[in-house]
């Protein structure tokens, strides 16, 4: 899914709007640390936008696989040799804190590795969601019976977030909130996934890929999205 060019064209745009607002803010320094970079998409879209950065993953294999494409990546454990501590301008962290079990933890030991007056950019599910109160509350009228909540909450996420528990998470790592906004899940990535899982789905999972479109183009309308972007200032 993530080699479609039309998927990565629209994960482009989302980093190009979300990198114009935390550049606003941002009053020196092009250094640019991904943490949880995968394959190392991102670390490439920044080197392309003139920033020198430089990808961590927890996964050796995706590691391996950004340094065979020349991408400039290390894992956790090489952290502390690769970067030291208070170096770094901007820090990413896309759809990675919900998938870790200690995320306070996991925030103060990455953003150890920002200067003051840096930025922290975090994108990840936003738990007040319409379409997951929703969810739940129609699992609970029809005692299970009406469950569409597995599409919307994955197994591998440990934590979802409102904007409220990140405040809280971010100022105990020194961070301020400076921006917030809501936005949707590129929308052809979306698609494929509903398209993927309803061939073999349930009635409710099949009734939900075919409703997407519709309620993906209303919750962005209303810019409810389905995650949540901030960007926040170190100040301690």
């Amino acid at each position: 899914m993530y080699t479609d060019a039309e998927v990565q064209r629209q994960y482009s745009n989302r980093y190009d709007s979300v990198l114009k607002v935390a550049e606003s803010h941002l009053d020196q320094g092009r250094t640019l640390l991904d943490v949880g970079c995968g394959v190392g998409n991102f670390v490439r879209y920044a080197q392309s936008r003139g920033y020198a950065a430089l990808g961590v993953d927890v996964d050796f294999t995706a590691v391996a696989a950004a340094r065979v494409e020349g991408t400039p990546a290390c894992t956790t454990l090489e952290l502390d040799k690769e970067v030291p501590d208070e170096s770094i301008d901007l820090i990413t962290m896309w759809d990675v804190v919900e998938h870790v079990g200690d995320p306070e933890d996991f925030v103060v030991r990455n953003v150890s590795k920002l200067r003051r007056g840096g930025l922290l950019v975090l994108e990840t599910p936003d738990a007040a969601f319409p379409l997951r109160t929703l969810a739940l509350v129609l699992h609970r009228l029809t005692h299970g019976q009406l469950d569409i909540t597995r599409n919307l909450y994955y197994y591998e996420h440990k934590v979802y977030f409102t904007l409220k528990g990140l405040q809280t998470l971010l100022a105990g790592a020194g961070l301020k909130i400076i921006h917030s906004h809501r936005a949707t899940s590129p929308r052809e990535k979306m698609q494929r996934t509903f398209s993927h899982v309803a061939e073999s789905g349930d009635l409710a999972t099949r009734a939900l890929a075919k409703a997407w479109p519709a309620l993906e183009t209303a919750t962005r309308g209303v810019h409810l999205g389905n995650k949540l972007i901030v960007v926040a200032l170190r100040e301690a």
